[in-house]
């Protein structure tokens, strides 16, 4: 199995499930393919960027946390950063330091982004996600995957996604997921 991405072109996969060809799982698919199983055959660790501490569980910001409570029970490696979102990158180049033929897929949260939708992209910027702005200025690169998880804050009616702006945004990543 090869999988690719090309760099120039993002693409949505819906929170819809299919099943896996490679282990016939019914989960969220690339293509054809689990996430679990994507990661596992391309030789890549999977680095949800968030906060550390009991206080930061389950909040919007930890979503790449909380989805790879899903992914770890499977055989793939899982690297945690130890640090807070704005130091996230010093973990993941001490990995790399010992680890040099290893991908990277940098899974996080994205304020615009509908909730739970899933982006996939390749070699773009931070977007103004200071965790990924970490990465990037740690690893001094840019070319690695990006599995972005859509936390968007929508209206009462729940239709429309209201932008964030200032201590609007930090107030609301920083909060509490809902049961949604």
């Amino acid at each position: 199995m090869h999988i690719t991405i090309d760099p120039h072109y993002d693409f949505f996969i819906f929170p819809d499930t299919n099943i896996c060809s490679c282990c016939g799982i019914t989960a969220p698919t690339i293509g054809n393919t689990c996430i679990k199983c994507f990661i596992i055959f391309m030789n890549y660790i999977l680095v949800p960027l968030g906060n550390v501490g009991k206080e930061y569980e389950k909040t919007r910001h930890n979503a790449g946390r909380i989805v790879c409570e899903f992914v770890s029970d499977f055989a793939c490696e899982v690297l945690i950063p130890k640090k807070y979102m704005n130091e996230n990158g010093i973990d993941v180049k001490d990995y790399l330091k010992y680890h040099d033929d290893t991908e990277v897929i940098v899974i996080y949260d994205d304020k615009d982004l509908p909730f739970g939708k899933i982006r996939i992209s390749y070699d773009r910027g931070d977007g103004g996600h200071n965790g990924l702005k970490s990465v990037i200025e740690n690893l001094g690169k840019k070319d690695f995957v990006r599995i972005r998880i859509g936390i968007a804050h929508k209206d009462t009616d729940g239709k429309n996604i209201i932008p964030l702006f200032g201590d609007d945004v930090q107030s609301y990543v920083m909060s509490k997921c809902t049961d949604e």
